[in-house]
């Protein structure tokens, strides 16, 4: 159960300890239907795909961040007479 409650979630991380707990207790018993690397792998190129979007926004928020602080800076010392 706890293998396939991993797989409804995209954090492989539980998926590995699932089937690993599960190898671990199975003695002899075949769960091999379980076990899905195909999804892991697919899971892994999507969880990979997704993180570097976000990493790309990130990078773009903060960009544009740091170029507003620098207009906000600008726009502060014009009106106390600096240019």
């Amino acid at each position: 159960m706890a293998v396939i409650e991993a797989k409804r979630g995209s954090d492989l991380r539980h998926y590995h300890e699932a089937v690993t707990l599960l190898k671990r207790v199975s003695k002899n018993k075949s769960f091999e239907s379980l076990l899905d690397p195909i999804w892991a792998a697919q899971q892994e190129k999507k969880n990979a795909a997704e993180t570097a979007r976000l990493e790309g926004e990130l990078k773009g928020y903060k960009n544009n961040l740091i170029k507003e602080s620098i207009r906000v800076s600008w726009a502060d010392l014009a009106s106390r007479g600096w240019s």
